[in-house]
């Protein structure tokens, strides 16, 4: 669920949004709609089969799709709605997008889940001749939070400047003191306000693998338990 708005993944790998309707919804407008509203010819146009949804609670949705029903091939991410602060990783100066836009994350990327914060977003990723997964995050915000991760406060993904997506776009560098030599994995990420927490564990992760969870952003009552911009 939303912020004004819910998305849920239906049989057959589809997706439909309901609510308001600032475009992320998905439907190429911004009429709003309730869940009485559902037809099969309207669920959202994606390519593939949706694996995950990822409604923010602010103005915008993002989906997990990938090639095959049962969640093999290569897995992509693609979000619609709001795009002030660069949240569909579109590389476009716009302030929305009101179908789904593919977001790109680099060559040799899958996405394994998604996570919607309130002005920015961040994937799971399995990369090529990597080690484990990884985490890549884009949009942000100007008050300078960091819930990005990548140590500064600067929004990725917006359309000022250099392109910053694709390849351009880094991995977040959550590296830790135990680290047995083989990189570490990344399992799950999600995504607040002003604030991103991920979980991840010495590579190749087990069962019975020691869980450690490493947050950045906002630390407005202590949320984070230490003010730091980088994990």
């Amino acid at each position: 669920a939303g912020g004004d708005h819910t998305c849920v993944l239906l049989e057959g790998g589809k997706a439909y949004c309901f609510g308001r309707n600032l475009g992320m919804l998905g439907q190429g407008d911004t009429v709003d709609r309730g869940a009485a509203d559902y037809l099969e010819s309207n669920a959202i146009d994606l390519p593939g089969y949706v694996q995950q949804v990822a409604p923010s609670i602010n103005y915008f949705s993002c989906f997990v799709h990938s090639e095959q029903a049962n969640g093999t091939g290569t897995r992509n991410v693609s979000c619609t709605g709001a795009n002030g602060y660069g949240q569909m990783g579109a590389d476009q100066n716009i302030s929305s997008i009101n179908m789904p836009s593919l977001v790109p994350l680099g060559t040799g990327v899958d996405v394994q889940s998604v996570s919607s914060g309130f002005f920015h977003v961040c994937a799971v990723v399995r990369i090529g001749g990597v080690n484990g997964d990884r985490l890549k995050c884009w949009g942000g915000t100007r008050e300078g939070f960091g819930e990005l991760g990548y140590g500064d406060s600067a929004v990725r993904g917006d359309g000022f400047g250099a392109p910053e997506m694709g390849d351009r776009l880094p991995t977040v560098d959550l590296g830790f003191g135990v680290d047995t030599g083989n990189g570490y994995h990344v399992s799950k990420v999600s995504c607040a306000s002003h604030r991103t927490c991920a979980i991840l564990c010495d590579y190749p992760c087990t069962e019975s693998s020691v869980r450690y969870a490493k947050c950045f952003g906002s630390n407005k009552f202590d949320a984070l338990g230490y003010a730091r911009q980088d994990p």
